[in-house]
């Protein structure tokens, strides 16, 4: 949320999805609203994300990009490949430069 509140001016130029569901306590979005409730991060931030978030009940998405820690940020660049190292501060950086 505040990589994505810091740069408002520049959110066509990046997307953020957040996957979530890597111990398949919600799979589905009612019962991770209400596991995000109980964990107070809908009224630490005091609104519904405002970026895609992906359900991986299956861990596909988590195995592709090599996922074993929350958060952990993957960047992909323009073209689709995955950036090694990929962080918000390369992201920043990258950002910066255009």
């Amino acid at each position: 949320m505040k990589f994505w509140e810091e740069h408002k001016d520049q959110q066509d130029k990046f997307a953020i999805i957040a996957i979530h569901n890597p111990d398949q306590r919600a799979d589905t979005f009612e019962k991770l609203d209400k596991l995000l409730e109980e964990k107070g991060i809908i009224k630490k931030w005091g609104q519904n994300l405002p970026f895609t978030v992906v359900l991986d009940n299956t861990k596909t998405s988590t195995t592709n990009y090599g996922v074993q820690a929350y958060p952990t940020t993957v960047l992909i660049d323009p073209e689709g490949n995955v950036v090694k190292g990929g962080s918000e501060a390369l992201l920043k950086q990258k950002l910066e430069a255009k």
